[in-house]
């Protein structure tokens, strides 16, 4: 399905899903600036989405997907929202499934969905009214790390 840029912009909340380049950018803007001198790893994403949830246990819900990565690590996703924390979806509310991290170099992307997840949160509950109806109206779950064996194995320095 293709929308038209003007349809898509007045959707998105400053542009969150059009790409990694304007997540870091409107995230900057709305944090300052982003730290991404240091990267989480397998326990420090565990941590942080814990955390997440703990500070908006209403608004948020870190689940395991069935299965776990090679190494044996459990695959976390957290759901964001009013919707989060149903026992059922909502009947005709659309899903956005976004996923990060799928080969072990590709770091910045897990970096960039934690700080998404923590700032579309903060946003809601800061009563920003373009937040409160992307998520009222929407189903979001972030996988910030889709390969945690594989950050855990890499190289600083080294891409392959």
């Amino acid at each position: 399905m293709h929308l038209p840029h003007r349809q898509l912009t007045s959707f998105s909340p400053k542009g969150f899903f059009l790409s990694a380049a304007v997540v870091y950018i409107t995230l900057s803007a709305a944090f300052g600036e982003l730290e991404l001198h240091r990267y989480h790893d397998y326990h420090a994403v565990k941590n942080k989405l814990a955390t997440i949830q703990a500070k908006y246990p209403q608004l948020s819900r870190v689940y395991n997907l069935d299965g776990e990565s090679v190494l044996g690590k459990d695959l976390q996703v957290i759901q964001i929202g009013p919707h989060a924390n149903k026992a059922e979806r909502p009947f005709l509310v659309p899903m956005f499934k976004y996923v990060a991290n799928m080969h072990g170099n590709e770091v910045i992307g897990r970096e960039l969905m934690l700080a998404l997840s923590e700032n579309l949160l903060d946003e809601y509950v800061a009563g920003n009214p373009r937040i409160v109806r992307l998520l009222n109206s929407s189903d979001i779950h972030i996988m910030p790390t889709m390969n945690p064996d594989g950050f855990e194995r890499s190289q600083k320095g080294v891409c392959r």
